[in-house]
């Protein structure tokens, strides 16, 4: 068995030291290393979100020109007027207000 005298503690408390000043460093680090992963990770998130924000926008004005096509397509064809005619004004700003708060609507829901 060791007997302790003062330079066995002595030895004994600056090793003790030494591990816990290690430990300490080791945990401060990690928690450090942590966070920033954290942070990392919540920006790509937030990355990942802008973009598929993006798509959405670009989808919601596809659909709100397509729909805007397909009904003047419709109202030329409904007065047999032949592709692309020019429709009565009243009609043809009917049609351009409804796309127009068509995409005013996908800028509220998808914009930045």
């Amino acid at each position: 068995m060791i007997k302790l005298n003062k330079n066995n503690t002595a030895l004994i408390i600056g090793v003790l030291v030494v591990i816990a000043i290690g430990l300490v460093t080791y945990f401060n680090f990690k928690s450090k290393n942590d966070k920033l992963e954290f942070e990392k990770a919540e920006s790509l998130k937030e990355d990942i979100r802008l973009i598929q924000r993006k798509e959405d926008l670009q989808e919601c004005s596809i659909i709100a020109w397509s729909g805007y096509n397909e009904t003047w397509d419709s109202e030329c064809s409904i007065r047999e007027l032949g592709v692309d005619c020019l429709l009565p004004i009243y009609i043809a700003e009917s049609l351009t207000e409804t796309r127009e708060t068509t995409l005013s609507n996908c800028v509220k829901l998808y914009g930045n």
